[in-house]
């Protein structure tokens, strides 16, 4: 093989990978600049794992659905959740469904029975559960945000979540101050 086949391939190959990064990032640049803003409500966490690095872990309180598993096979889990906004203005799933919807907003979850004490519904895990921060300032934040979460006494802390076409891209944590 030529040295300036080589080469051309090698280019190729490069080129390639640039353009599939782009593609990437420019597909979540648009759901940020386009999606529909939902504010997704946050609940008490556990104490902070120091082996998973920089982030706060978030966990919000429409992980406990009592909606039912969507009919249907459903595929290792994988559901969607059809959004709405409930009456303070939090994001509220209205519904599970086995396929994407043609229409109105929603996110892929990966959901389980849960079966409470006297109740049955759904346990949802979406995938923007990990809010990324700065490496100094990322400790501090989960402190807070955990404080806060934990204290019934101030407004709720919550996700800033951008969601388009079943794409949904984790904008912002917002905190009491």
């Amino acid at each position: 093989m030529s040295t300036k086949l080589r080469l051309s391939l090698f280019a190729i190959v490069c080129l390639s990978q640039l353009i599939f990064a782009g593609l990437g990032i420019a597909r979540y640049e648009h759901v940020l600049s386009a999606g529909t803003r939902y504010r997704f409500e946050t609940a008490p966490v556990d104490p902070l794992d120091l082996f998973r690095g920089r982030y706060v872990q978030l966990s919000f309180t429409q992980e406990r659905c009592p909606l039912p598993l969507p009919h249907g096979e459903i595929e290792d889990h994988k559901a969607y959740a059809v959004l709405g906004v409930d009456d303070r203005g939090f994001a509220k799933v209205t519904s599970l469904v086995a396929a994407p919807p043609s229409k109105g907003d929603y996110v892929a979850v990966t959901a389980y029975s849960d079966y409470g004490a006297n109740e049955q519904g759904t346990r949802l895990s979406f995938a923007f559960d990990r809010f990324y921060a700065e490496e100094h300032r990322a400790p501090e934040l989960e402190r807070r945000y955990r404080d806060q979460a934990r204290d019934s006494s101030t407004a709720p802390a919550y996700a800033l979540v951008r969601v388009l076409d079943g794409v949904a891209v984790l904008e912002d944590l917002r905190l009491q101050d």
